[in-house]
């Protein structure tokens, strides 16, 4: 009766244990990896859709706009009845319109020109531009406003 059992040693058992604990350990490591990766682009995707948001938003604002002024801390932008404001700190920039909106863009360097001259607070104006910072990116914007003869020829008649 000598029956032997095949099986395995106990040393075979160890090196498969060793080789499956390697692999899920680099499994492991590639998974945060690939989530760190993952959580990296979402948030970099959140911020440029952010400003792509507020650069399109700010120019239809403004090409909408019957008339552009600038205020003491932003700019307003009147279409009729209707004005929405903006305003610019160092760390933001909030859109009031019927609902705030805020951009988490640090800004700085705003200038404000009508007729390639610096424009006063309550003045028209028909060129806007900025520096946005983003992390450590820089970002530039630049809007104008077009407008029509009769804007023009009131503007005139109101300013001395």
């Amino acid at each position: 009766m000598n029956r032997t059992v095949k099986a395995f040693t106990i040393m075979e058992v160890m090196v498969v244990t060793l080789i499956s604990a390697i692999v899920i350990t680099i499994a492991y490591k590639g998974n945060e990896i690939f989530q760190f990766m993952y959580h990296s682009f979402r948030t970099k995707e959140k911020q440029i859709s952010e400003v792509v948001f507020l650069n399109r938003i700010m120019q239809t604002d403004i090409n909408r706009a019957d008339g552009v002024y600038k205020l003491e801390e932003g700019f307003r932008c009147l279409q009729e009845e209707q004005k929405i404001d903006y305003t610019f700190t160092s760390d933001y920039i909030v859109r009031y319109y019927i609902v705030s909106d805020t951009f988490y863009i640090a800004t700085h360097d705003v200038n404000y020109t009508f007729e390639d001259r610096e424009a006063q607070p309550e003045e028209l104006t028909d060129r806007i531009s900025f520096i946005g910072s983003l992390n450590d990116d820089t970002l530039y914007f630049d809007y104008t406003k077009k407008y029509a003869a009769d804007v023009l020829m009131r503007s005139a008649k109101l300013t001395p």
